[in-house]
């Protein structure tokens, strides 16, 4: 059919408008492709991945270990133990403390030709380990351990990997056990900037710097350069504690802000600055005592700062754990060791306090008691003085031995004996002699005098039971004391085999007091009497003892002529009965 010229033009003007519309209208997007059911599979197993390690990781730093093994083995479940959740559960074995199998599966792979920075980087942090561990057992090699730990870790650390970022505080920590300061404080300073809120990291710093301050001379040419040391690294320890806060709750916290403490108290000292090192170091041992080394604290802040230190840090330390916990201990000893060793007699009183508290809390800190032995002495308080000597004696005759170097405490042992005789004592001054005995047992004096007074001690518990008293227990425990100063005198004897006087005192234990052994008594009697006699005929014998010889002399010879009458007597037959 043929159209109209105007009917066409009519067309083609409506086509033009619609076209125009079309145009003018917005442009709907085209739709996206549909990815393939595998890929989006892959895509979400990556996504879950990233997020159980991510979780993993955080729980890692945290210190979280189970937290992050569950995460870890999630991540393996993931990936089918593939290389990423292999990576970091062998991370994880190291914080666990399986460094040594890490080890031990990074040689397989070296040797394989599969190992890369992950390796590398795995390797250096379980060398770490294994040179901390080798370090708190005390083994030896230990420094050839941190040289292959440093020499891992440095350029891990330097690799600036955000995942190797947990390096750096490894090798800070090996190069301050190197002695390696400027690399130390390199690798904290990389720490911090990873995480600013590391309390470990603060520390480590102002440790590096405070051991480059130790490096430098008295001089005026590094007084400028000790003052900016000494100043950053107070700022750092500083900033450690306040991380922590006012009064950390765990006990971890507890141990870290002891040591900052403890630092800080170091950085002032070095600095010059007592009072302040005082109160840092009061501060350290309120928070953990054992963390502390008292005797380099005495050092460096003398007597009379390190007492009220100790003062301090024991009273922060009972408000912050209670009064009976024995860690106290430590510090009232090394109060009561300052207070005594000053000398001072009006600290006498808080020596003696101090000492006690100390031995309350913790029993086995028995040397407090030769200590309160010496105050009591100087108070003229003889018989406490005894009774601390015999206690510690009885709970530890080799600790006190030890203690009893000084051949003045001799002296004062024996003059307590003799206080102890004067007064009637012979139990006490046999156990005093105990104790000269056990101090120096090649004096062969000290035995013969432990050997009186057991026997004199015997006899007059002998003396006072009547002879139809059965006493069956009394009697026994004299035989024993005649026993043991036998014992005594043969000690004596054997350092001393011609002395006349131990001659005749053995013979005479025999003789009067056991009544056995009669033949080897007359046989000492009579060598007591020839040696007393060749020593008086040869001279030259000091008055003192010159009359000790002539009185073994004098009664070796009448206690042989009684033996003998005895012996003779009890030959001769009974008297017939009635006669």
């Amino acid at each position: 059919m043929r159209r109209s010229a105007l009917t066409w033009s009519a067309a083609c003007l409506s086509l033009a408008l619609l076209a125009a519309e079309a145009w003018a209208a917005p442009q709907a997007a085209p739709a996206e492709p549909r990815p393939a059911p595998g890929m989006q599979r892959r895509a979400l197993r990556e996504q879950d991945l990233t997020q159980a390690v991510a979780e993993g990781r955080a729980a890692l730093a945290g210190g979280r270990l189970p937290e992050a093994r569950a995460a870890f083995e999630r991540a393996a479940e993931i990936d089918r133990a593939g290389p990423e959740s292999s990576f970091w559960l062998s991370r994880l074995a190291i914080a666990e403390g399986e460094h040594e199998s890490v080890l031990g599966k990074l040689s397989r792979l070296r040797r394989e030709g599969k190992a890369g920075p992950d390796e590398a980087y795995l390797q250096a942090l379980s060398l770490e380990a294994l040179a901390g561990e080798a370090l708190a057992r005390g083994a030896s090699g230990v420094g050839l351990m941190l040289e292959d730990a440093f020499n891992a870790l440095e350029p891990v650390s330097k690799a600036e990997n955000e995942r190797y970022g947990d390096a750096h505080l490894p090798l800070a920590r090996v190069a301050r056990q190197l002695g390696r300061h400027p690399a130390g404080e390199a690798a904290a300073r990389r720490a911090l900037a990873v995480d600013p809120k590391s309390v470990e990291a603060t520390g480590l710093l102002g440790r590096a710097l405070l051991g480059q301050v130790a490096g430098l001379s008295n001089s005026e040419a590094d007084a400028a350069r000790r003052a900016a040391l000494c100043a950053e690294a107070i700022s750092a320890f500083e900033s450690g504690l306040a991380l922590l806060g006012n009064e950390p709750g765990e006990p971890s916290q507890r141990q870290a802000a002891a040591e900052l403490c403890y630092q800080l108290g170091n950085a002032h000292a070095f600095d010059r600055d007592l009072e302040r090192a005082e109160s840092a170091y009061g501060r350290a041992i309120g928070f953990d005592p054992g963390l502390v080394d008292f005797g380099a604290l005495r050092g460096a802040l003398g007597n009379a700062r390190f007492a009220a230190a100790c003062r301090e840090g024991s009273t922060q330390f009972v408000a912050r754990y209670g009064a009976d916990d024995p860690r106290d201990a430590t510090t009232q000893w090394w109060l009561g060791f300052v207070l005594w060793s000053e000398g001072q007699p009006d600290q006498r009183a808080n020596a003696k306090a101090a000492f006690e508290t100390a031995l309350a809390k913790y029993p086995a800190y028995l040397n407090s008691l030769y200590y309160l032995t010496q105050l009591a002495y100087d108070e003229q308080q003889y018989e406490a003085a005894s009774a601390y000597l015999l206690d510690y004696f009885q709970r530890s005759a080799d600790g006190l031995a030890q203690m009893l170097t000084d051949d003045r405490d001799l002296l004062r042992i024996e003059f307590l004996v003799g206080q102890a005789v004067d007064g009637q004592r012979l139990d006490r001054a046999a156990g005093l002699t105990r104790v000269l005995c056990a101090a120096r047992p090649e004096t062969s004096r000290f035995w013969n005098n432990l050997g009186l007074f057991l026997r004199d001690d015997g006899d007059r518990r002998m003396a006072k039971l009547t002879a139809d008293d059965p006493a069956e227990a009394e009697r026994a425990e004299i035989q024993a004391l005649w026993e043991a100063s036998l014992e005594a005198y043969e000690r004596a004897l054997a350092l001393e085999p011609k002395n006349p006087a131990y001659l005749n005192d053995t013979a005479v234990i025999l003789h009067y007091n056991l009544r056995r052994d009669f033949e080897r008594a007359l046989a000492l009697y009579a060598e007591a009497t020839l040696e007393a006699t060749r020593l008086l005929e040869a001279g030259g014998l000091d008055p003192e003892t010159k009359d000790i010889v002539q009185i073994a002399l004098r009664d070796s010879k009448n206690n042989r002529r009684t033996l003998e009458r005895q012996l003779e007597k009890a030959k001769q037959p009974p008297a017939p009965a009635g006669g």
